[in-house]
């Protein structure tokens, strides 16, 4: 009888033993599988056998184990792909939902608006704070077709926002299967720079014909006189001439300042007779030429130049007119009842030769300072029109000054005068 139990109980034991490996250790395995499967960790291979139904299952579990490591393999490819095209684009890219929330968007996009990380989630409005793009793609999504508009949007930038202009298109992202758009996608072309040149050719053009209108209504009105009859009265016409004379000047100084700056402005830096140039030589010839005016002011324009300047490589008529501009600015725009100017030259470092031009007029105010080299810029328009001039001798030199490769600029506080500086190289290079 206890020899029966016994092998009862080892059959028993080996009974429960088989079902163990056959079922329950097996079942086990596969519900860690599953686990694996269910958190994303497809590539796990699964090493689980068992019997009947259990070994179907486990054969099942590892087809959809290798499927999805197919398709996660195949949807990572596709993703590479997209981030390749996205990354590689000039343009801005931005996809949003139907609900206008935020779905991608490329690293161009991110860059134009200075955005730290993709504002994954956000609404257009919320990142962008703009009706007019809102109303773009909601023009989209309503199925008015592709949307092709030039928006100013503002930007942040380090030192706060700047207005910026964006040329963008959006169109709407419709599966083949459904009735309504499931988003859409906005394509961003930064046109900020053709905006500005736009508005100053308008400012140039605007500038250039009121500066000719003058002289020329001026001509225009003396000559009605003249076959007035006023060639009969003697003081009339040649105080007629006279006057016709001196706005005929003007417009040929305004046109030789036109086609010199042109010329400038091409980079047409091929054009410059470099030559040797004596820095003492050359400042001096300019106040003497600039001797009348300078006793017509009655002001006193000192040379501050010490001894061992170094001769340059330059254009000695540009040059030329780099200095006489400067100086015969000061003299024109300084209030002081003596007014001094002071041209100082000093080397810096072996390479560069500095110049300053400093006066004792009534300076620059903080928000010119920027402009002051700007085609036609006035810091006083009204007192600008009486002392006469084009314009364009502020923007002459900056742009001769960086043909030669140098620097410019100007330091002033109003009520303590201006100084107007330039590097230039000691010698040129290539």
């Amino acid at each position: 009888m206890n020899a029966l139990l016994a092998v009862l109980l080892a059959g028993s034991v080996s009974a429960i033993g088989w079902l163990a490996l056959a079922y329950v250790l097996p079942a086990r395995r596969l519900r860690a599988a599953l686990r694996r499967v269910a958190e994303g960790d497809w590539e796990a291979p699964v090493f689980v056998r068992g019997h009947g139904q259990l070994g179907g299952a486990v054969a099942d579990l590892a087809s959809l184990g290798e499927r999805l490591r197919d398709a996660h393999r195949q949807l990572g490819d596709s993703s590479f792909d997209l981030q390749a095209i996205l990354g590689s684009l000039v343009e801005g890219v931005l996809i949003v939902d139907a609900g206008q929330r935020i779905r991608l968007t490329n690293e161009s996009l991110l860059k134009m608006f200075d955005l730290a990380a993709p504002p994954l989630g956000r609404t257009l409005m919320e990142t962008f704070r703009n009706h007019d793009l809102q109303g773009t793609v909601r023009a989209a999504l309503d199925e008015e077709g592709p949307q092709n508009r030039q928006l100013a949007i503002d930007a942040r930038q380090s030192d706060g926002y700047a207005r910026k202009h964006f040329a963008v298109t959006a169109a709407a992202l419709r599966p083949p299967d459904d009735e309504r758009p499931r988003g859409v996608i906005a394509i961003f072309h930064d046109i900020s720079e053709l905006k500005a040149l736009e508005a100053v050719r308008r400012d140039f053009v605007a500038n250039v014909s009121h500066e000719l209108r003058t002289p020329v209504a001026i001509i225009h009105g003396y000559l009605e006189t003249l076959i007035d009859g006023a060639l009969a009265d003697r003081p009339m016409a040649e105080k007629s001439l006279q006057v016709m004379w001196k706005n005929n000047q003007r417009l040929m100084l305004l046109i030789e300042d036109l086609l010199s700056l042109s010329r400038l402005e091409g980079k047409q830096a091929a054009a410059l007779q470099i030559e040797a140039v004596e820095l003492r030589a050359c400042l001096e010839r300019v106040v003497e030429r600039l001797e009348p005016a300078i006793t017509e002011k009655g002001a006193v324009v000192s040379l501050a130049l010490p001894s061992g300047l170094p001769v340059i490589e330059a254009d000695p008529h540009r040059l030329d007119q780099v200095f006489f501009n400067l100086i015969e600015n000061a003299l024109k725009y300084g209030e002081a009842e003596r007014r001094e100017i002071v041209v100082g030259a000093a080397m810096q470092g072996v390479e560069l030769v500095e110049v300053t031009v400093k006066d004792n007029g009534p300076g620059i105010p903080k928000v010119d300072l920027p402009h002051v080299f700007e085609r036609f810029y006035r810091v006083k328009k009204d007192r600008s029109r009486t002392v006469g001039g084009t314009g364009l001798g502020l923007s002459i030199v900056k742009h001769v000054v960086l043909a030669h490769g140098g620097q410019v600029g100007v330091e002033s506080q109003p009520g303590r005068g201006a100084m107007f500086w330039l590097r230039l190289p000691v010698e040129q290079k290539g």
